[in-house]
């Protein structure tokens, strides 16, 4: 515990003298050096498991495209498509290409961490901590593995973060956050149903102004609600 004390102190002195802009630099110099780490990393890969039908699927986009004809007659769409599209796009110009591929999630990831750093930056009290927060998501396992495949993982996160982000900053923009909420559905499907009655709860808790006013607060967050699934439905 004392190491961890240690730690923190030593940690919480560099940061606590930093201002708004020597954040945003140290933070887009790290997401830029984790950007070149993954681009020389993913030299060194092939596609396995499931990416190997993400893979072909983006290939048959690009040949249908690249016909002039558009991709809705074509099962092209496990866990949708428009993540896929920028690849297919580029795989007329370049052919097939695992590199290229993998190299769009790692941009994705890249966007992931910025705007995960604007979350806590604009958000909480504790701006120093921006910093660290970036370094805890682009140093956990999981965001660093998948960063370098072309499985679904990374455009699901990157849809919820900016989903987020976006939610708290103009929460009564239902356009643009249901639209937002759609990408998430559009990623990976499983991880919107899941996030739909958490989304609901956080609305009911919201907008509670008292035990007299329980139902007028809950009909208000159960319109909220539905109001974000529209571009879904």
């Amino acid at each position: 515990m004392k190491k961890i004390s240690k730690i923190y102190s030593v940690i919480k002195e560099r940061i606590s003298g930093l201002t708004q802009k020597d954040r945003k630099k140290i933070v887009i110099g790290i997401i830029v050096v984790y950007t070149i780490l993954l681009s020389i990393i993913i030299h060194f890969r092939f596609a396995v498991y499931d990416e190997k039908l993400f893979l072909h699927e983006t290939v048959m986009m690009s040949e249908i495209l690249k016909q002039g004809k558009w991709i809705s007659n074509y099962g092209v769409g496990v866990h949708g498509f428009i993540f896929k599209l920028p690849v297919a796009l580029v795989f007329i110009l370049t052919g097939p290409n695992i590199y290229i591929a993998t190299f769009f999630h790692v941009i994705l990831a890249a966007f992931t961490a910025w705007i995960f750093y604007l979350f806590f930056e604009e958000n909480f009290k504790l701006k120093n901590w921006s910093i660290v927060s970036v370094l805890m998501l682009l140093t956990n396992y999981t965001f660093f593995s998948y960063s370098t495949t072309f499985h679904r993982e990374i455009p699901v996160l990157f849809s919820f973060v900016l989903f987020t982000y976006f939610l708290i900053r103009k929460p009564e923009n239902y356009l643009v956050n249901g639209l937002l909420l759609l990408l998430i559905l559009e990623a990976k499907e499983y991880v919107f149903f899941a996030l739909l009655i958490p989304l609901l709860g956080y609305y009911l808790v919201v907008n509670f102004n008292g035990v007299r006013n329980i139902f007028y607060s809950t009909w208000i967050s159960i319109r909220t609600f539905l109001l974000l699934l529209v571009p879904s439905a």
